[in-house]
This record gives structure tokens, C-alpha cells and sequence, in this order.
């Protein structure tokens, strides 16, 4: 996926939806980060002489693309813009949900749309619902990923999990839920029978199902809600954050974070074989009963499902061990 993006005329086209700049940092970083792994052995042919006296010249510059940040403060949008490039500052998003032109509509706009704490400050229901329908109808219909973030307490990661749920409901095709009934009063293009077609896309992370989140059976707002999924990312203080906070025997901090990140146009666990899409990445149950294979011993009280009785794998179990590395990672639940 980042191959295709590096490679793509232009180079990717990134939003940042509520983080004024710093997710076109993250983005870059990362794309950056690919393109030295990729081309660590490869140098422009200048005919100078490197560092270390070799000919080549310096390596080529990733293709970070064109970037836009969200964000409505003159002070910010200066201060973002001294350190961002080829990036264009909007103080509002457009609206593709209700534009009149079909073609952009279903075409989208940008590869990677990163929108951190954007639901918390919405109040209502219906306005978050909006929000995500919004960005969603933003992403490129070429495999665009849209990562939707917000605080790893209880009340964000309920937020990320409606969020979730809805673009499974209406918008991301699974495997026995390829449409949705809609509103018949205003039928959208391609339905049939008030019922309205979703499109092909994935659940990329955290997790790469598509069912309904265990951790999330009571929807809404759930007093007391001790289970909730959220992960923790170290970073170093810059000085001057730690002048602000008059800390001195540590100069890091642990943030907790909830987030979702969903493609769109493109299903990354079928596999595209010679004479088409082969049989794709098995989830859920025959995964499962794929990942125990080989270590029957340890886990003497595992018992197969009834799946994995009547259906053949699409891995070799009996050559699985420690050392094997044939299982896909998009196979994990």
C-alpha cells in the first residue's frame, strides 16, 4: 500500500482533520521512513562523492506528496506553516456527503485523512455521525485510509467504536452484509429495493475483522465501563514542555490513546491470484483453529470448530511449528 502510494504521480495526498499539522508529521514520518527502507542501496547518480567517498551522490527524496491541515487560527496555521511543505491550510472541510457532484462524491480526494479528537467535541449523536460520513466521502476510493483517534478512556473509545460500527453499517462491504436498508424518501444511486449497495474497504486496525467489537455490546454511553480498548505510545518532552510543567526526574510521558483505521476501495485480506481473487486471508473461527495448529500439546483443552472440521484451511498445518512464518498477520482477529 505505501509502495503504491511513493509511487503514485505527485506522490499521496494527506489531510489533517484535527491535529494542526502534527498528523502530517506522523504521516510523513512514516512514508519517509519506507522509502529509506526501500532505497537504502540506491542513490541518484550526481557523480559526487558521498560521506563515506563513494560516487552516487545523496539519495533521492521521498515523495511526500501535497498535504492539507484543518485548522481555522491564523496563529497556527503560521506557526504549522514554517515547518510544514506543500501544504495547504482550509478553515473548514468541504462537503462531499452533499455535493452536487457525483464524480467527486464517489471519487474522493485524498489518500490518508488523519482526524484526531474531532468526535469529542461534538455534542450530539447525529453531528458525529455527519462528521465521520463527511471524512469518509474525503478518502480516495483507490484504497484511501481514514484513522480516526481520540482519548483511551471509556467515553473515547466509545466514540472510535460508534464510529466504527458505523461505516461497517453503511459503507464498508463484509462477507453477508454487502448493503443496508436507507432512507427511501431521498434512494441514493444504486440501490435496489430501498436497499443501497456498500463498497468494497476493510478494517485495517486494530483489529482486521469485521464483526461487531466484543468490547463495545452496550452502544452509547456506558456508565461504568471498565473494559475498553486502548493503547499506550511513549514520548520525550521537548525542553520547553518541561520548563511549562517544572518537571525534572522525567522527561517523558505515556498517552493512552483509542483509534480505528479503515480503507476504502480496496480489501487487503483477498488475495488477487492469476486467475483473479484467490480464496483470500481465513479469519475468525478456522483462524484460530490455523494458529493453535502445531502446538496441540500445549493446549490440550483446545477444541476445534466446527468450521475447521468441514472446511480446508489455507494453510499447511501439519508444517506449522515455532519456526514457521506462513500465516498471514491480516488472518489475526
Amino acid at each position: 500500500w505505501l509502495a503504491g502510494l511513493m509511487s503514485k504521480e505527485g506522490g499521496p495526498r494527506i489531510l489533517d482533520a484535527g491535529g494542526a499539522g502534527a498528523g502530517i508529521h506522523a504521516a510523513r514520518e512514516v512514508i519517509r521512513a519506507e522509502w529509506e527502507r526501500t532505497h537504502e542501496n540506491t542513490t541518484t547518480n550526481t557523480g559526487l562523492a558521498t560521506a563515506t567517498g563513494t560516487i552516487g551522490g545523496a539519495p533521492a527524496q521521498a515523495p511526500l506528496g501535497k498535504a492539507t491541515v484543518l485548522t481555522a487560527s491564523d496563529a497556527l496555521r503560521h506557526r504549522a506553516s514554517q515547518t510544514l511543505e506543500n501544504t495547504t491550510f482550509i478553515p473548514r472541510l468541504p462537503d462531499y456527503v452533499h455535493a452536487s457532484d457525483q464524480h467527486a462524491q464517489e471519487r474522493g480526494k485524498y489518500d490518508i485523512i488523519v482526524a484526531p479528537h474531532t468526535l469529542w467535541p461534538l455534542n450530539e449523536d447525529y453531528l458525529r455521525k455527519a462528521h465521520v460520513q463527511n471524512l469518509w466521502s474525503l478518502l480516495s476510493t483507490s484504497g484511501g485510509v481514514l484513522v480516526l483517534l481520540e482519548k483511551g478512556v471509556p467515553r473515547g473509545f466509545e466514540l472510535v467504536a460508534g464510529a466504527r460500527q458505523l461505516l461497517l453499517d453503511r459503507h464498508v462491504a463484509s462477507p453477508g452484509s454487502t448493503s443496508f436498508a436507507e432512507d427511501m424518501s431521498a434512494p441514493g444511486p444504486g440501490s435496489v429495493d430501498g436497499r443501497a449497495r456498500k463498497e468494497t474497504g476493510m478494517i485495517v486496525a486494530p483489529c482486521t475483522n469485521h464483526a461487531g467489537c466484543p468490547m463495545y455490546t452496550v452502544p452509547g454511553i456506558s456508565k461504568g465501563r471498565k473494559d475498553f480498548c486502548h493503547f499506550q505510545q511513549r514520548f520525550i518532552r521537548p525542553p520547553f514542555l518541561q520548563r511549562v510543567l517544572g518537571a525534572k526526574g522525567r522527561n517523558h510521558e505515556d498517552v493512552e490513546f483509542s483509534y480505528v483505521a479503515v480503507m476504502r476501495g480496496r480489501d487487503l485480506r483477498q488475495k488477487e491470484g492469476e486467475e483473479g481473487v484467490g480464496e483470500g486471508v481465513v479469519q475468525g473461527a478456522e483462524a484460530t483453529d490455523t494458529a493453535f495448529a502445531g502446538y496441540e500439546d500445549q493446549f490440550p483443552n483446545f477444541a476445534p470448530s466446527e468450521a475447521a472440521e468441514t472446511s480446508t484451511p489455507n494453510v499447511n498445518a501439519g508444517q506449522l511449528g515455532p519456526a514457521a512464518n506462513t500465516i498471514d498477520p491480516l488472518a489475526f482477529p
